[in-house]
Parts: structure tokens; C-alpha cells; sequence
């Protein structure tokens, strides 16, 4: 009976001793089905080589960057299981030689294949890189979620009152969000923990993330916040001294064109969490990198100005920010562990919150509200 389904079969590549060993059950089975799956089944996991074809079709396009754009794709495979994935393909019209092109594509190959091993759930996760015609692409983890910028996204937020029931629209904007519009000040540092925890642990295994902002967060259907597009990581032995990252986001130090450190993302994170407390952009986005510069060299000063009055009177929500956001590299954390865990990280504001009796599950009430605005997006 041959194999169902034969075009996708593995290819095997099978050694002598391999094809003559005998099958046990032709012993104690008439079950001939039975038997030959026991030989394929023995044959698989006897291989030395193991090559399966996979099979991808587009399903819409998810989104689109500096870098290139990301796809959704859909897998269809045995017994009618159906898997979803994302795939980012590199565009090498941003680069001035093809070369330089092969030197990045290189680069971000390696990562995936530190990436891959990690698994962690703050990290997006990386399958494979694969080249056609010479063009890069990387099969990623596709996200049923909403970046912050989207999470954000007021208009999207208000289109909610209408299908909710009137208790559940005052429960959101309770727990979710304040008066102000902004985020709950547990919501955004239970955001930012997440992000410091994902940072930390790619600082770990020696890469600088560069490109740390909104748009490259997402927070998943059930309230997983997960970092995502490693295409501008670098490794942290080897930093660079060019510009890499978005404008509003990137530290000081990069604009200035020095070194960067793993205090370069931690910058970023502070950027995105002081955003996430004002509820949207701190400056316009069309201002030039000299404006963008000079504004960052005075923030420090200027934190309180886009806080609501009861986070400007929590001293140490305040220092947290004014390190995050320092100016010069070394007054930041240390690391993003420190500034997640250390004695005076974010952890100890989540612990005034617990006291005051103002903490919530956080992922709970994330994994609502997310699941809702999906449903009413796709509705």
C-alpha cells in the first residue's frame, strides 16, 4: 500500500545496515498497513539524512518596512493540519551593492540560528532562513495580536463602546486605561517588565536589539507581550558605530553616531514606556534627527511634563524613567534585568500597586480586551 499523500513524503537517505534489518511485526501482525508503518516509522528514525518538503501559500500581507515586508503564509500538510506563519523577505533595494546586501543577509542568518535555540515567550520566535534568487527570507512565528502602536490606537479603542455592553466599556477603561487616554500605569509597566525581560534575554545570548519602538512590540490574543523584527539586532562583542534604528526611539548615543551598548535598547524601552504612560508620540514624528536630538538631550528634565500629576508625585516611577532616558550611557541600568528586578526596578512600583490594592492580572485583562478588539476588527 503506497503512502498517503506521496508528494509530501520525507526523502530518505538510508544506510545498508538500515535496509536490511528485518520488521518484527511481520512476526505477530497480519496487519499489513501496520507493518509498513513500522518500516517507514523505522526508517525515519534511523535516517542519517531527513529532507521534507514544505509547501507555503500566501495568505495576505502583514505588514510593511525599512527592511523589506512580512507575509502570512498557511501550511497545509497531512491528516488536514493547517499551520499559520510569517515570513519576512529582506528587500536588497535599500542597499547600495549587492554585496553589502550578502554581508546582511549573512549576519541575520546567524542570528536566527541563536535565535531559534531560545524559545522564550517575550521573543518572537525564528524557524529558518532561506534564500531564492538570491533573495534572504526568514520564517518567523505569525502573532495573532496587535502591536502597541495599534493597542494605542484611539479611534480603534472608541469603535468598542458601541458592540460592548455599557459595564464592560467602564471595566476597560478602569483597567485598561485612565482619563486621560493613556495607558493604566500597571497595564504600560507591566508592558514594559515584559519588554525589559525580552531585551534581557537577547542581551544574553549577545545581540543588541537596535530597533526596540511600538511598531516592533506585540502583545498576543492572550496577553503575551512579545518582541519582534531581530532584522537590525547586532551581536554586543562586535557594536557598530552607524545609524541603525527609528529616529524617535534610538538613544542619544546613536544619533551621535558612537558605539552602541545594550544600554542603546534600554533607552528605546524607556522611550516606549514613557510613551505608553502619555498615551502617544512625545514629539512629532516629521521633526528632523537634529530637533529629535536636541528634544532627547533635555527630556530628562521635562519627564513629569507628559505624565498625569499622581505618576509626576511617584518618586520612584520617576527615577526609573529619568535612568531609562539618561542621556549618557553609563546612568542607565546596568542591565534590562536590573532595571526589570534589580532594587530599584519596575518590579517595586508593581509591589506599591499590590499594597494599594490597584494590582490586577494584568495578562487577564490584556488577553480580554485584545480578544475583543480582534474580533471587532475582523468582524
Amino acid at each position: 500500500m503506497p503512502p498517503p499523500e506521496e508528494d509530501l513524503a520525507p526523502t530518505l537517505v538510508l544506510s545498508e545496515d538500515q535496509l536490511s534489518r528485518p520488521n518484527p511485526l511481520r512476526r505477530t501482525s497480519d496487519d499489513q498497513s501496520l507493518i509498513f508503518a513500522y518500516d517507514a516509522f523505522r526508517d525515519l528514525q534511523l535516517a542519517k539524512d531527513l529532507s521534507i518538503e514544505l509547501d507555503y501559500n500566501v495568505t495576505k500581507l502583514l505588514g510593511r518596512g525599512s527592511q523589506g515586508v512580512v507575509m502570512g503564509l498557511e501550511r497545509r500538510s497531512h491528516r488536514a493540519c493547517v499551520t499559520h506563519h510569517a515570513l519576512k523577505i529582506f528587500d536588497p533595494s535599500v542597499y547600495s551593492a549587492f554585496e553589502d546586501y550578502e554581508v546582511d543577509i549573512q549576519r541575520i542568518a546567524i542570528q536566527v540560528g541563536v535565535l531559534q535555540r531560545l524559545s522564550h515567550p517575550n521573543l518572537v520566535s525564528c524557524n529558518w532562513m532561506y534564500e531564492n534568487d538570491g533573495v534572504g527570507m526568514m520564517l518567523m512565528e505569525n502573532i495573532e495580536g496587535l502591536s502597541l502602536d495599534q493597542v494605542l490606537d484611539r479611534k480603534a479603542h472608541a469603535a468598542l463602546k458601541d458592540p460592548l455592553a455599557p459595564k464592560q466599556w467602564e471595566h476597560f477603561n478602569r483597567v485598561i486605561f485612565n482619563r486621560h487616554r493613556s495607558l493604566q500605569a500597571g497595564i504600560a509597566l507591566y508592558i514594559l517588565r515584559k519588554v525589559l525581560r525580552g531585551i534581557d534575554v537577547l542581551h544574553q545570548v549577545g545581540y543588541i536589539h537596535c530597533d526596540i519602538k511600538p511598531s516592533n512590540i506585540m502583545v498576543d490574543r492572550f496577553g503575551t507581550v512579545k518582541l519582534i523584527d531581530f532584522g537590525r539586532a547586532i551581536p554586543a562583542e562586535n557594536p557598530e558605530n552607524i545609524l541603525l534604528g527609528s529616529y524617535l526611539y534610538m538613544a542619544p548615543e546613536v544619533h551621535q553616531r558612537q558605539r552602541l551598548t545594550p544600554q542603546s535598547d534600554l533607552y528605546s524601552a524607556g522611550i516606549v514606556a514613557l510613551e505608553l504612560l502619555h498615551g502617544g508620540h512625545l514629539i512629532d514624528t516629521a521633526t528632523s534627527e537634529e530637533d529629535i536630538l536636541a528634544f532627547k538631550l533635555q527630556l530628562p528634565e521635562k519627564i513629569g511634563s507628559y505624565l498625569a500629576p499622581e505618576l509626576r508625585e511617584n518618586t520612584l516611577l520617576m527615577e526609573i524613567l529619568r535612568r531609562l532616558l539618561a542621556v549618557n550611557p553609563q546612568d542607565r541600568f546596568a542591565s534590562a534585568g536590573e532595571a526589570d528586578t534589580g532594587d530599584s526596578g519596575v518590579r517595586l512600583i508593581h509591589r506599591q500597586l499590590l499594597v494599594a490594592s490597584l494590582d490586577t492580572d494584568y495578562g487577564r485583562e490584556m488577553e480580554s480586551y485584545l480578544g475583543l478588539r480582534l474580533q471587532h476588527r475582523t468582524a
